[in-house]
C-alpha cells in the first residue's frame, strides 16, 4: 500500500490522494499524533500531512518588504472531507424538536467520505487543508506513519504533486486613520497612521510591510510605515505608522496613497497599480483634490494641505490696516465670545481685519486674539463667518487644483468659556471650499458649549468643512451641519443633547454618494444624537468615549461608559453610497464594547452591500476587540448569515485576538430563509464563506449551521410540494455545505471556546464540526461547570457576578494562555507587546508573568489597586483601576511613559523624475 500522486482541487482547500489501500472508514484516518478529542493538540507540529509549498509572497527586511519573491511556507491537512449532504444516500437521522432543531453534530462518521475506488487498485480520498494554496503554487508532500492504517511515511516530489487551484489568495485590507485634509504647515514633516489586515500573517504581523507615498502630482516621495504607538489625537493607537519627509513636494494638495505587501499573495495599492510604476499625475486626484479625500472606499489616497512656509493659509492686511498696514502673517484667529460687541457682520475687509488676532506662529495669533477688546470680538459665530467672507482670502492654483476664492483654509475661530448659541442668521455666501478644514476651538468641553439653536434652520454656518475642537458641542433642535455640502471633524470633543430635547440628527442633509461627513476622535459621545444611523455617513471613530451606539467604517480604540444596562454598539451604516467597494475594508479594531445587556441591537453589526442579487460583506476586520455581556438572554455579540433571505457571501473576513464573554456569536450562520419551493432546492441559495480567518478569538459560545439543518420554512414549503416526503427528511436545508470552510476549520486556530450558556443542553448544537488547530474547549460539556474555565482575572460577565467592567486579562491557570503564534499586530489592548507565543484575545498580558509593556520588562500587579507597573500605553485593568485612553485616566499607580518598544525605524525616501526613474534620497 501507498500513495501515488496528489492533486490540490479548484477550491484552493481540499488536496486529492490517490494511492494504493483497501475501502476506507472515517477511524483509518488519524492525521495528528494526538487523538481527535484532543483538539488543543491539533497543532501543525503534530500534523501527518504536511504540504510545503511555495508562493509568491513578499520578505520584511528592516520596516521594507521586498518582494515579490518565491517563498515556502507549511499547509497541513488537518480532516478527511465527507459527502455534501446533498448527494448522501441517506438522510440524517433524527426529530426536528425542540429549540435546538438540527443536526447536534454526530461528527462526519455517519457520512460517505467520498473515497473514489477506480477499479485498478488505486482509490482517491479527499482531505481538506488548513490553509489555502493559490494558482501557480508549487508544492512537495509529506506522509508520516499512520496518516491512514496501514500506510507508512513517505513523500511526493513537485512532479508527483498537480496544483489545479482556481482560487487566487484575497488580497490585504487597510485604512487611514488619520483624518484627511489636516493642515501640514511650517514643516515638511507628517506623521500619518494606517490599519492593515491579511488573512494569513506570519509572526506579529499580518502583513510584510506597508509603504506609503505622498505625491503633488509631478513629484513622488515614498516611506516604510513600521507598527508603533500613534498619539495623533492625544491617544496611543498600536498600528502602522511614520512621520514621512515631504520635502521638495510643491506646497498645496499632497495625495498619500498606500501599498500593503502581505507575506502570502498580491499586493494592494490604493492607487490600485503600483504607485512606484505610474506616473505622479494618475496618483494625484488634481482639481478633485478637494472632495476625495472624504470618500469612503478604501482605495482612495488621503489628502492633506501642504504649506512648509507656513504662507500658503496665511494672510496680507489692507494697506488700512490700523496696526500692521499689508503685513504677511502666517496664521489667523478670531476671537468669538457672546460678550463681544460686534453683533454686525462686516461689510468691509478693513472692518473684517479688526476682529483678527495675527501671527507668525499659532500661539502668537491665538495671544493676539484673545487679547483683543470686546468692541472688536464677534459676538458669534456668524459674524465670524462673515468675517472670514470679507477677508476675501484665495489660494493659487496649485497641484492640479485650479484657484480658490472667499476660503477659510487655517484659519481658528477661537470661542471664549461659556455658552454659545449657533446663529440661525444665513451662513454668508460666496464661500469657497478649499484644501484644508477650518479650525474651531474651545478651552476644553468642560468650559465651552457650543449648542446649536432652539428653532430655525440655521446653525454653526460655514459652506465646507470644519474641525470642531475641545467644545461641548450639543444639539437644540437644529443640526450641526444643515447643509449637504458641509463636512466635519470632532475632535475631543463632547457631544450631546439638551436635556428634554428629542432632537437626534447630528446632520440634517445625506452625504452625497459615496462620501463621508463626520469623523470623530477622543470625543464623549453621549445619548441623545444618533451616532450609528447618520444621515450623513461617518468615515473614522477614533479612541472615543460611547455612551451610545455609533457607526463608522473605521472604528478603532473606542470604549464604553460604564453605565448600568449598556446598550452600546458598533454598527454599519453608510447612507447613499452606491459604490460596493464603500461597503468593503471595514475595521473593528481594538474596542472595549463593555457592561453590555443582551436586548436590543448586536454588539457589532457586519456590512453587506446587495452585489447581483446576492449580499456581499468582503475584507471585514474584526480585530483585538473585547465584548462583554453582563445581562439579557436575548441577541446576540455579533451575526452573520442568520436567517438570511437573500444569498450571502462572506469573503477575505479577518476575525481576529477577540474576547467575548457573556454572550454568543452566530458564526456564518447559514440559515437561509427559502420563500419559494425553488429557492428551498437551489444550491445557489446559500451562504458562500471564502477564505476567511478566524483565529486566537476568546469566546462563549460559537454556534455555526454549515452543512445541514432543520428549516421550518423548507419544510413548509416541501409539505405542500412533495406530499409523499416525511418529516425530518424534508425539512432539512443541504446548500450548507458552501460555508464549509468554517464548518471545519479553514483558516481557524487558537481560538478557546467555552461552553457557558445555560440555556443549550450539551455542548455541540450547531458547532463547527472542525475548530482548526489549537483549538481549546472545557473538557465538560455542562454548562454550569464550565463558569471559571477561562480563569480571568475578574470575571463580571452574565454567566459569573453579572456586575460588568471586569477585568479579562488572562491568568497562569488559564488554559489558552500560550496558544496563539501569529496576530495582525504586535500588541493587545492593553499595551501589552506579544511574545512568540501570547494568550488569545484582545488582552496579551498574563497577571502573574512578565510582560513587555510598550517595549519595557514590567510586572503586572496581583492584588486590586496595586501601584507600581509603568506602562506605555497605559494597561487598563490594573488590580481595580482602569485605564483605556490617556486623557480620561483615572488609575491610581499608572504612570504613562514614552514608548521604548518598535516604533520608526529606517524610513527611505523615492524620488521620481517625470522620466519615472527613482533614485533612492536619504533617510527621513
Amino acid at each position: 500500500m501507498a500513495v501515488q500522486s496528489a492533486r490540490v482541487l479548484a477550491d484552493g482547500w481540499t488536496l486529492e490522494v490517490r494511492g494504493v489501500w483497501p475501502a476506507s472508514v472515517r477511524d483509518d484516518f488519524q492525521l495528528f499524533d494526538t487523538p481527535d478529542q484532543a483538539l488543543h493538540a491539533w497543532d501543525e507540529t503534530t500534523a501527518r500531512v504536511r504540504l510545503t509549498v511555495t508562493s509568491q509572497g513578499y520578505e520584511r527586511q528592516g520596516a521594507m518588504a521586498v518582494g515579490p519573491l518565491p517563498r515556502r511556507r507549511v499547509v497541513v491537512a488537518h480532516d478527511v472531507r465527507p459527502e455534501p449532504f446533498r448527494i448522501w444516500p441517506q438522510q440524517p437521522a433524527g426529530p426536528v424538536t425542540g429549540a435546538n432543531k438540527g443536526w447536534p453534530l454526530p461528527r462526519s462518521t455517519e457520512r460517505p467520505l467520498g473515497e473514489v475506488d477506480h477499479g485498478d487498485g488505486t482509490r482517491t480520498i479527499r482531505l481538506m487543508l488548513h490553509k489555502p494554496v493559490a494558482p501557480g503554487d508549487a508544492f512537495t508532500l509529506e506522509f508520516r506513519p499512520g496518516w491512514r492504517a496501514g500506510l507508512g511515511a513517505q513523500s511526493l516530489s513537485e512532479t508527483a504533486c498537480v496544483n489545479d487551484s482556481a482560487t487566487p489568495i484575497e488580497p490585504p485590507a487597510a485604512r487611514w486613520i488619520t483624518m484627511p485634509y489636516e493642515a501640514v504647515r511650517d514643516t515638511t514633516r507628517k506623521r500619518i497612521d494606517l490599519l492593515a489586515a491579511h488573512g494569513l500573517p506570519e509572526g506579529r504581523l499580518g502583513v510584510a510591510g506597508v509603504r506609503l507615498c505622498a505625491t503633488d502630482g509631478a513629484t513622488k516621495l515614498f516611506a516604510w510605515a513600521e507598527p508603533g504607538w500613534s498619539e495623533a489625537y492625544g491617544d496611543r493607537v498600536r498600528c502602522w505608522t511614520v512621520e514621512m519627509d515631504w520635502t521638495g513636494l510643491n506646497p498645496g494638495p499632497v495625495a498619500v496613497h498606500w501599498s500593503v505587501f502581505p507575506w502570502v499573495g498580491p499586493a494592494r495599492h490604493s492607487s490600485g497599480g503600483d504607485p512606484a510604476e505610474l506616473p505622479a499625475s494618475t496618483l494625484h486626484p488634481g482639481e478633485a483634490a478637494i472632495d476625495v479625500g472624504l470618500d469612503l472606499r478604501a482605495e482612495n489616497p488621503l489628502v492633506f494641505g501642504y504649506d512648509p512656509a507656513g504662507t500658503l493659509y496665511g494672510y496680507t492686511t489692507t494697506a488700512s490696516h490700523p496696526e500692521w498696514p499689508a503685513t504677511a502673517f502666517k496664521y489667523v484667529a478670531i476671537p468669538v465670545d457672546p460678550a463681544g460687541l460686534v453683533a454686525t457682520n462686516p461689510a468691509s475687509a478693513q472692518q473684517a481685519e479688526l476682529c483678527l488676532g495675527l501671527g507668525q506662529t499659532p500661539q502668537a495669533a491665538e495671544a493676539a486674539a484673545r487679547g483683543l477688546p470686546p468692541s472688536r470680538r464677534p459676538a458669534n459665530t456668524v459674524v465670524a463667518m462673515h468675517v472670514i467672507r470679507q477677508l476675501g482670502r484665495s489660494l493659487p492654483a496649485a497641484n492640479g487644483r485650479g484657484p480658490r476664492s472667499n476660503v477659510g483654509d487655517g484659519i481658528e475661530i477661537l470661542l471664549a468659556d461659556g455658552l454659545h448659541i449657533a446663529g440661525t442668521a444665513a451662513a454668508p455666501s460666496g464661500m469657497g471650499i478649499g484644501e484644508v478644514y477650518t479650525v474651531w476651538r474651545g478651552s476644553s468641553p468642560a468650559a465651552c458649549e457650543l449648542r446649536t439653536p432652539a428653532s430655525g434652520t440655521g446653525s454653526a454656518h460655514y459652506a465646507g468643512r470644519r474641525r470642531l475642537m475641545d467644545l461641548s458641542v450639543i444639539l437644540n433642535a437644529t443640526a450641526l451641519l444643515p447643509g449637504a455640502t458641509q463636512y466635519g471633524q470632532l475632535v475631543r470633543c463632547r457631544v450631546g443633547r439638551v436635556a428634554g430635547s428629542t432632537y437626534t440628527n447630528l446632520s440634517s442633509h445625506q452625504a452625497p454618494a459615496n462620501r463621508a461627513r463626520l469623523s470623530f476622535a477622543a470625543c464623549d459621545l453621549e445619548p441623545g444624537p444618533r451616532y450609528d444611523n447618520l444621515n450623513g455617513n461617518s468615515l473614522l471613530m477614533r479612541s472615543c468615549r460611547l455612551r451610545s451606539s455609533a457607526a463608522a467604517v473605521v472604528a478603532v480604540n473606542n470604549e464604553t461608559a460604564p453605565v448600568p444596562s449598556n446598550q452600546v454598539s458598533l454598527q454599519t451604516s453608510i447612507a447613499s453610497a452606491s459604490d460596493p467597494a464603500c461597503w468593503a475594508d471595514h475595521f473593528r479594531w481594538g474596542n472595549r464594547i463593555m457592561g453590555r445587556d443582551g436586548a436590543g441591537a448586536a454588539a457589532m453589526s457586519t456590512p453587506a452591500v446587495e452585489v447581483n442579487g446576492r449580499q456581499r460583506t468582503e475584507r471585514l476586520v474584526i480585530v483585538n476587540n473585547l465584548i462583554e455581556y453582563m445581562s439579557g438572554t436575548g441577541t446576540f455579540a455579533i451575526r452573520m448569515g442568520e436567517l438570511q433571505t437573500v444569498p450571502q457571501d462572506v469573503i477575505g473576513l479577518v476575525f481576529e485576538g477577540n474576547t467575548i464573554v457573556g454572550n454568543r456569536i452566530n458564526w456564518m450562520y447559514g440559515n437561509m430563509v427559502p420563500g419559494t419551493i425553488a429557492q428551498a432546492q437551489d444550491p445557489a441559495f446559500s451562504m458562500v464563506y471564502r477564505q476567511c480567518r478566524a483565529a486566537n478569538n476568546v469566546l462563549d459560545r460559537w454556534p455555526i449551521k454549515g452543512d445541514c439543518f432543520a428549516s421550518q420554512e423548507a419544510d413548509t414549503l416541501r409539505a405542500a410540494a412533495f406530499p409523499g416526503e416525511t418529516a425530518p427528511a424534508r425539512a432539512y436545508l443541504g446548500q450548507a455545505w458552501q460555508q464549509w470552510q468554517a464548518h471545519f476549520g479553514f483558516m481557524m486556530e487558537a481560538n478557546a471556546s467555552a461552553h457557558r450558556e445555560t440555556g443549550i443542553s450539551t455542548l455541540f448544537p450547531h458547532m463547527p464540526e472542525n475548530r482548526g488547530l489549537r483549538h481549546h474547549t472545557p473538557p465538560t460539556s455542562e454548562a454550569t461547570a464550565n463558569t471559571n474555565w477561562h480563569a480571568f482575572v475578574d470575571d463580571r460577565c452574565r454567566y459569573t457576578t453579572g456586575q460588568g467592567f471586569g477585568d479579562y486579562r488572562p491568568t497562569g491557570a488559564t488554559p489558552w494562555r500560550r496558544i496563539a503564534r501569529s496576530a495582525q499586530i504586535d500588541a493587545g489592548i492593553d499595551g501589552v507587546l506579544r511574545g512568540e507565543t501570547f494568550p488569545a484575545g484582545a488582552l496579551a498580558g498574563i497577571v502573574g508573568e512578565s510582560a513587555t509593556v510598550g517595549g519595557a520588562q514590567a510586572w503586572h500587579g496581583l492584588r486590586s489597586g496595586e501601584p507600581g507597573l509603568v506602562a506605555s500605553p497605559p494597561v487598563a485593568n490594573v488590580g481595580a483601576a482602569r485605564a483605556v485612553h490617556a486623557l480620561r485616566s483615572s488609575a491610581a499607580g499608572l504612570s504613562p511613559a514614552a514608548p521604548a518598544g518598535p516604533g520608526i525605524g529606517l524610513v527611505r525616501r523615492r524620488r521620481v523624475g517625470a522620466e519615472g526613474r527613482r533614485r533612492r534620497a536619504g533617510a527621513g
